[in-house]
């Protein structure tokens, strides 16, 4: 009998794996899998390390983690907000790697371009800010 492939739950920016509180242990109990929760260089359980500056990087650093852990592909990807970002980013580079991918809440340009993520009723109020931000 073959062991499922590891689920990995990722969350957003500035978000820790705590952040899902109760969760991972109910996904678990569903879909009967391996369930670990990773965080992104800088937050949580790797707030030691030096936040990652781009997607790729941080794409990099949670594949080093699995490895370490010695969790081995292929994964299954449930991702929020910027993991979801990461996420498409591996399937795109290590499409091997994955065997299905759950994206929630992208903020990925070509299908959530900013005027569906913002409220034009905030964008005055955005404005003002950048400008208040840009004259220091």
């Amino acid at each position: 009998m073959t062991t499922p492939a590891t689920w990995v739950l990722l969350r957003g920016l500035m978000r820790e794996q705590r952040h899902w509180g109760g969760f991972p242990a109910q996904f678990q109990a569903v879909v009967q899998a391996p369930v670990v929760c990773l965080d992104f260089a800088g937050n949580g359980s790797q707030h030691h390390k030096t936040s990652a500056s781009s997607v790729p990087a941080m794409l990099q650093d949670l594949r080093s983690q699995l490895r370490e852990q010695g969790h081995r592909p292929p994964y299954r990807v449930l991702a929020l907000s910027l993991g979801a970002m990461v996420a498409v980013d591996w399937a795109s580079h290590y499409p091997a790697e994955l065997e299905k991918v759950v994206l929630i809440n992208t903020s990925l340009a070509p299908y959530n371009p900013f005027y569906h993520r913002l409220r034009p009723a905030n964008y005055a109020a955005l404005i003002s800010f950048a400008g208040r931000m840009l004259a220091g």
